[in-house]
């Protein structure tokens, strides 16, 4: 049973591997003393997604209580008016949105008591598959430093923001995999797009 009911978002489509609005494939990869939970993702502004996040049992909070050791996650952002379209970007862009999506970030995190401890500079990339931009930064989350990557690309007609994080005193064993599981996200969705168009010609 899931907590809250069934997610709605998110359609488990293999062992470890879910479709995600019907538009991103992710696959789960972690830990293998680890185990995942997945949620809706609504933020109300118009991004739908889900959010995987992977636990241990004895992976506790500063409060006591059960703290995830890292997450995935997969939103199709199109309705959120603050995303931008990564396929229309140039180097040109990078600064001025950087510069907005820090402050952004900095002041969601203070919401909910993290902090920000560093940013690292938006990069723009370019492939034969589209533009994507990676952003990073650290923040503390009870009493423990974590880092963030999130990845902005277009997937078909849609701008889609897929990230992950992991508890730095574990990224022997996280780094690696979580930045895997996003790289393989954007790749594998939307060559599985690009190859679906090229059949409807």
């Amino acid at each position: 049973m899931w907590p809250g009911g069934e997610p709605r978002n998110a359609v488990r489509i293999d062992t470890g591997v879910f479709e995600v609005v019907g538009l991103i494939k992710i696959r789960l990869l972690g830990p293998a003393s680890g185990w995942w939970h997945v949620e809706d993702f609504d933020n109300g502004d118009g991004a739908k997604g889900a959010v995987f996040r992977c636990y241990e049992g004895d992976y506790l909070a500063e409060d006591g209580n059960l703290q995830e050791l890292a997450y995935l996650m997969a939103v199709d952002v199109s309705g959120d008016p603050s995303e931008p379209d990564i396929s229309r970007f140039d180097q040109s862009d990078v600064a001025k949105f950087d510069r907005e999506l820090e402050s952004a970030i900095q002041s969601s995190m203070a919401v909910d008591g993290r902090r920000m401890t560093k940013w690292m500079e938006s990069h723009l990339s370019e492939t034969v598959r589209g533009k994507g931009l990676v952003s990073a930064y650290i923040a503390c989350d009870q009493g423990r430093d974590r880092q963030y990557f999130d990845l902005r690309v277009k997937i078909r007609n849609s701008n889609v923001l897929i990230g992950g994080c992991f508890d730095i005193a574990r990224k022997e064993d996280l780094a690696a995999p979580i930045w895997q599981a996003i790289q393989e996200a954007a790749y594998y969705s939307q060559l599985g797009w690009m190859a679906q168009a090229r059949r409807d010609e």
